[in-house]
Order: structure tokens, then sequence, then C-alpha cells
């Protein structure tokens, strides 16, 4: 009896023409500053997945030949992020095969593992999403090599139109794919909130007092004026004796 899903997938990998430096985040592997690169239709990395129950664990294969443990981990990572969303999937054998030399240069990993969430993403049928960004006027086409290109962007996200902005608003946007799966309604949840903090005055920052006095009072007309929309407080409240006590009054 077959206990296996299967599944494969096709993609390209690319060569830098100018290249990023250093990282802005190591652990969630964002580029300190952009980088301008070509897809190379011509070359093609191929990988299959197989999800079988019985196996014991994830397995990857790299052209024909069992992979070392780091690359066996990255892979069982991203795995695990599809597991955050389908709990019963078991573990996978991952076959990856490249139509260049795997250490040529040419950003063989990007394209294996652009090829691998393909695969795991039709065979699951988990939508990535394109349409819903759509409808908030994010256009975005797929370029290949595991890659989009912008088309449209909305003026109420105007704010990420920068490099690090776009890179934090793709931040949220993973997020928001692997948590809530609910794309459209919680990615405007969860951007205008951030926009909302970064647009906010600074600690330390001055303000005309009249400015002041009109953000007071919207603050205090809102459903919720006592903490921004992260969690973090706006008004914190001190009993009496403690402002006695801190003016050395008590």
């Amino acid at each position: 009896e077959d206990h296996s899903m299967r599944a494969k997938a096709v993609a390209h990998p690319n060569i830098a023409l100018v290249k990023y430096w250093g990282k802005a985040d190591v652990e969630k592997n964002l580029p300190a500053v952009g980088s301008i690169s070509i897809t190379l239709d011509t070359l093609t990395t191929t990988t299959r997945v197989r999800f079988d129950s019985d196996l014991d664990s994830d397995r990857l294969v790299l052209d024909g030949r069992p992979a070392s443990d780091e690359r066996t981990a990255r892979v069982r990572f991203c795995l695990d992020l599809f597991r955050r969303r389908r709990h019963d999937l078991p573990p996978a054998l991952v076959e990856s095969e490249n139509s260049f030399p795997t250490s040529a240069g040419l950003a063989s990993s990007a394209s294996g593992f652009a090829a691998l969430v393909t695969a795991v993403n039709a065979l699951l049928d988990l939508p990535i999403g394109l349409d819903e960004l759509a409808e908030i006027g994010l256009v975005l086409d797929e370029f290949g090599g595991g890659t989009f290109l912008v088309r449209e962007f909305p003026q109420t996200l105007a704010d990420y139109q920068s490099m690090r902005g776009f890179q934090e608003m793709a931040e949220s946007l993973t997020d928001v794919l692997i948590a809530e799966g609910d794309l459209k309604d919680a990615l405007y949840d969860r951007l205008l909130s951030q926009m909302a903090c970064s647009a906010a005055i600074k600690a330390g920052e001055p303000i005309p007092l009249v400015e002041a006095q009109e953000l007071l009072e919207e603050l205090m007309e809102m459903e919720n004026p006592y903490t921004c929309p992260h969690g973090r407080p706006v008004i914190i409240s001190y009993a009496k004796h403690e402002l006695d006590k801190r003016f050395k009054r008590a």
C-alpha cells in the first residue's frame, strides 16, 4: 500500500549583477541592501517531494547523493513551515537535481528552495495569495527563480516602497501565511498597524503645543487609547502615593 503524496516542480537559478553585502537580519535571512540579478531560463533545478508515513525523518538527496546534515536541516526547516498549517504532514523525501554544477555560484539553493516550495504548495493546495494581494492593490507577477515582479503598489502602503520597507512587508506577509492563512484581512490589520507605529511621533521628538493638544484630544476619542496597535502602552496610570514617593513627598 502506498502511503505517500508526491509532487514535482522546476525552477531556474539566477546570477547576481549587483550583489548585496551583509544581512539586516541573520535569523530571517534579510539582506542589508538590495541586489539586481537575472534568471537563467536555460538552466533548471528539478525537485521531487514525497511525503511518506513510512519514513522516520525528512531526507534530502542532492544530485543523486545523500545531502549533508546541514543542507538537510535547512530543507527540514522549510518543510516545518508548511507543517504549521498542515499538522498531519509525515516525513518527506526531497530529491533535487541541477542541470548545472551545484557549486558554480548560480544560486542553486535559491532555485532548489523555489522548486521545493512550489511543489509542496501545489501538493497541499495552499494558495500563494496573489489574487488576494491584487484585491488590495499589490499586484505581483511570478518572475522565475523564486522571485516576483512588483507591477502595482497601493498608495495606502506607500511607506513600504523602500527596499527595507518592502522587506518588512514581505516578512509580515510570510508571518500571516504561516500563522493565520486568511491573508487579505490579516494583511491589512498587520501592515496598517505597523505603518501607524512607524509614522508615529518618536520619543524626544519636539512638536508644537497646539499639535500636542490636538493629538491628545484625538487619542481620547479612540475606542482603545491605552495601547498602540502592537500592544505597547500609550497611557500609564500612577497612584497618588506612587507619585508622592517618586517626588520624595511620601
